[in-house]
């Protein structure tokens, strides 16, 4: 675990910022460099800036999302140490060669005869591992150390796609501002026109009226998007530990010849269920016939009587035969049970990955064949503006019909812009469903 000054500091060395949140007792320059984006949402202006800082990337913010997670943990920990809580277990590494803990036998026996012998016996007993324990306490500390490195992977993959949707979630409502204002700006200059026509007595008041209230209209869409961008930036945060956003966020990913099973089988939740199945099935030979330890036995045994005295020392040991299978029926059943359940859990976790990936893959075809769609819109949306401008000047056309080609014009941009976005983001979560972190 990474100490949280140290990081710090070596983060800020790194990339150069000076705007970076990672604990409370940082937060003065960083809650006022949140406090200035949103003052630059405040008034219409580009939000996000990086000709002050250098740029961040986006494998910098899930790493620096990871050392956040850490100081939750710390911070958590550290406020219940004055809570009244059970003693926390303590792992203790597995004896190579002991199956359980010695014990200890002591026997003592006084004859009833004066002449009789006293017997005195002490023995250790050692329950060695078997081979055949032995080999399976090691493939179980080789799986605990894989699902450790695959407990991480899935902690990257789960931030990843936080980080991922919040990225984009304020990247596309960032477009969506900025074509509202210029939104503004063409509907303030077709008042400043139409408000001439109408002192001109050329037209009525009513376009002039509809040019208004799609001003209102795209100024409380503006609100709402605002509004959405600063509760956006404040979840990144809370994650990221970060004020800054990366500046490219764009991922490639090839789709061409994409093997669906191959994703599958390498994605980490699909791991994970593996591995653990592989321990649940060791356990399972642990509690097997064959898994028995090897008993020995060191004892000393003392006879005393009126006649002589004898100490007597040997080792005794009793070895499992399993050459035979008598396995108990319980145990079978158990193994059963717990096939059936890991391989239906195995094919609904296929089968939902598989649905994620198929979804995210079809979404990208159809925004391909919109965006191709679009492009062709856009064009003539370019000419239905210039022609129905020139039919405004010559007053040929019906002025609140005119008006609203124009605006259709304008929304079909939009939406080729969105539809832009729209696609580099479906990258980005075929990369999530694919179980591919940043």
């Amino acid at each position: 675990m990474f100490k949280r000054k140290g990081f710090k500091n070596k983060i800020l060395r790194g990339l150069g910022l000076g705007t970076l949140l990672l604990s409370t007792s940082y937060c003065t320059f960083a809650n006022s460099s949140i406090k200035e984006l949103s003052n630059k949402v405040d008034s219409n202006q580009q939000y996000i800036t990086h000709n002050s800082i250098k740029s961040i990337k986006l494998s910098d913010v899930l790493d620096a999302a990871i050392v956040q997670q850490e100081l939750y943990q710390k911070i958590q920990k550290n406020s219940l140490t004055n809570v009244s809580s059970p003693a926390e277990f303590k792992l203790n590494k597995s004896s190579t060669w002991l199956a359980s803990s010695p014990s200890v036998a002591v026997n003592y026996l006084k004859s009833d005869r004066q002449l009789g012998t006293d017997e005195l016996e002490m023995a250790i007993n050692l329950p060695i591992k078997s081979t055949f324990q032995a080999s399976i306490d090691d493939a179980l500390v080789t799986s605990s150390q894989r699902l450790s490195h695959l407990f991480s992977s899935n902690l990257r993959l789960q931030l990843s796609g936080l980080i991922r949707e919040h990225i984009w979630n304020i990247e596309i409502a960032k477009m969506q501002l900025n074509t509202l204002q210029q939104k503004s700006d063409f509907l303030e200059k077709l008042k400043q026109q139409y408000q001439q026509l109408f002192q001109s007595g050329v037209v009525t008041q009513y376009p002039l009226l509809l040019i208004k209230q799609e001003m209102l209209d795209s100024k409380i869409e503006q609100l709402s998007l605002k509004q959405q961008i600063k509760t956006t930036l404040s979840q990144y945060q809370a994650v990221t530990g970060l004020c800054v956003l990366p500046k490219n966020i764009h991922e490639q990913f090839a789709i061409e010849n994409i093997n669906i099973t191959e994703l599958i089988t390498q994605h980490p939740l699909f791991k994970k269920l593996q591995y653990h199945w592989f321990e649940q099935l060791q356990r399972l030979k642990l509690a097997s016939n064959k898994a028995e330890p090897w008993k020995i036995s060191l004892t000393a045994k003392n006879l005393d009587n009126s006649n002589y005295q004898e100490t007597q020392i040997g080792i005794g040991a009793e070895v499992a035969l399993t050459l035979f299978d008598t396995e108990r029926q319980g145990l079978n059943n158990e193994w059963q049970e717990a096939k059936v359940n890991y391989d239906l859990a195995r094919s609904q976790l296929y089968l939902e990955l598989k649905q994620n990936l198929q979804k995210v893959l079809n979404q990208q075809d159809t925004l391909v064949q919109k965006q191709q769609l679009l492009e062709k819109s856009k064009t003539l949306s370019k000419d239905i503006i210039k022609e129905t401008q020139l039919l405004i000047n010559a007053n040929q056309i019906d002025q609140s019909q005119a008006i609203r080609r124009m605006l259709a014009a304008f929304t079909t941009k939009t939406h080729f812009q969105l539809n832009q976005l729209l696609l580099q983001k479906n990258t980005a979560m075929l990369k999530q469903a694919s179980g591919i972190s940043l």
